[in-house]
């Protein structure tokens, strides 16, 4: 999807009305390179998204890199998951950082509700964010667990 810039202009309208022309932006075409993989993986790792990276106009495009990965183009997504599995241990460890900071208090010396609503917001996002880069780790675990002392789980069906 091409990126859109607006342009207004004014017609023969009244001064009140403006019209919105939409003009295209010129495609960001950036040839693989194993330097510039290698500095979006760095990036990644402290913990920026890959959309801002890429909205810098000296990055490839979103879809670009995520393509490179996709097709793991001169063995670039080992790198890109070790460095998206660094930035999920990142944001596992701000957890704590955010929970232990202390809440600013209003004028009359209550807490900023305001401020604890934006808190745990920030909190869930970096823990849901966590959980589906290393499920294994960070996501929600369900066992089953038999009742038979190899741990398998027994199934009988009495249909009298």
């Amino acid at each position: 999807m091409a990126a859109m810039k607006g342009r207004v202009t004014q017609g023969n309208a009244a001064p009140a009305q403006k019209e919105t022309v939409l003009v295209e932006s010129a495609p960001r075409r950036m040839r693989y390179t194993p330097a510039l993989m290698g500095q979006i993986c760095e990036r990644i790792s402290r913990g920026e998204s890959l959309r801002s990276i890429c909205s810098a106009p000296d990055m490839p495009s979103e879809g670009a890199v995520r393509y490179w990965v996709q097709q793991d183009h001169e063995g670039c997504a080992a790198g890109f998951e070790a460095a998206r599995a660094v930035q999920a241990h990142r944001f596992a460890e701000e957890l704590i950082a955010l929970c232990d900071e202390t809440p600013p208090l209003l004028e009359d010396g209550r807490v900023d509700q305001g401020w604890v609503t934006w808190q745990k917001m920030r909190i869930d996002t970096r823990k849901w964010t966590a959980s589906r880069i290393l499920p294994k780790e960070y996501g929600e675990h369900v066992a089953l667990k038999g009742d038979t002392a190899g741990g398998g789980l027994n199934i009988r069906i009495d249909l009298t």
